[in-house]
Formats: C-alpha cells, structure tokens, sequence
C-alpha cells in the first residue's frame, strides 16, 4: 500500500506539473514561442533527469483495458467505470484532495489490484497493478521498458528520479504514464483522465 501511495504521490506530482506547463501557441507575440526538442530538457537536476522525444499518434482505444471481461476507459463516466471495475474491496479519501467526496478506491486483491482516482465526480486515474492486465497494444505488468518503446514508439517524457523511471505518453484526452523498477519493468500503468485533473 505504501508503494502505490508513492506511485500515487509522483503521478500526481507529475500531472499538476503538466497542468501548469503552458502552450507555445499563447505566448505573447512579441516573444518567441518555446519549441520541444527530442533531446534532455534543460531543467534537469542532480536527481531528475527528463527526455521529450517525437510523438506517435493514438487514438481513445488506448485510453482502455479490459478487466473481468469488460471494458474500462478511463475516458468513461465515473458510474460506468465504477460499474465495470465491479465491487471495490476498500475505498477511502482521495490523498489527492482535500474535498470529502473525491474517493481511492480498490479493486481486487493485493498484489494485483486496480485503484480508481476520483476527483469533483470523474474519473482522474486508474492505475494498473494486476499482471493479468493488459494495455490495447499488450504491455502489461513485468513487460521491459524495451517492449513499451516498440509497442508506444520514443514518444512523451521519460523521467529519472532516485534510480527509477516513468515514461509518460500524453494522449489528448488522456495520458498513459509507465512506472518502471530498477530492472526496467513495468510495475505500475496510470491511465490518467486530462480533463479532471
């Protein structure tokens, strides 16, 4: 439980970063527009290192799994995701909000288990942990870094922090953000709602 907190924490961290990033298209006309670049960024500290590279597009199929023979999107009403995760097995206050009604809730049972993030009635994440799981292009819990990349393309941010790596896929709507371990597997997979964040 401490480690999904954490993963929980980071992913949070990481979205309202994201949040607060502006748009090259708003900056004022007087000023040059700031353009991404497929090398390391330039705010790189001892601890964190962060890669953008080239895009490869998507479509909301991705935003998608399927659990007990449904599907669930990340994409979908609050309801209808509750509705297909099936039963949780504990819920408690979102440690992502202060607000009483922003609910965790868990579903299945340690080690492989689903966590649905709410926040102002929809849905903000799921974050996979159960290895049966699989994401529409087949990467799953324990696949390699190497099989993210040639399933999802040297696309998004790859972030480094303490030993560990994320790489995060910005999708539109949605976002798909990879944790890895020290050995490069996959041990969490975030689907992550960008309009309820």
């Amino acid at each position: 439980m401490k480690n999904r907190i954490i993963t929980f924490l980071l992913a949070s961290t990481m979205i309202i970063s994201l949040v607060g990033c502006g748009d090259a298209a708003s900056a004022p006309a007087n000023e040059p527009a700031a353009t991404e670049t497929s090398s390391e960024t330039e705010n790189e500290t001892a601890d964190e290192t962060s890669t953008t590279v080239e895009t490869k597009s998507a479509d909301a199929s991705d935003a998608s799994f399927e659990y007990n023979g449904k599907t669930v999107s990340v994409l979908d009403d609050l309801e209808t995701v509750k509705a297909n995760l099936g039963t949780p097995t504990e819920e408690q206050p979102s440690p992502f909000s202060d607000n009483s009604s922003d609910k965790l809730y868990v579903f299945g049972s340690d080690p492989d288990t689903i966590d649905l993030a709410t926040l102002d009635g929809k849905v903000q994440s799921i974050s996979v942990y159960d290895y049966k799981i699989k994401t529409t292009k087949g990467i799953g819990i324990g696949s390699s870094e190497e099989e993210v990349l040639t399933a999802y393309g040297n696309s998004g941010e790859k972030t480094e922090s303490d030993g560990e790596t994320d790489i995060l896929y910005e999708l539109g709507k949605y976002s798909i953000d990879f944790y890895f371990d020290r050995n490069s597997k996959v041990i969490t997979i975030i689907y992550e709602n960008n309009d309820a964040q």
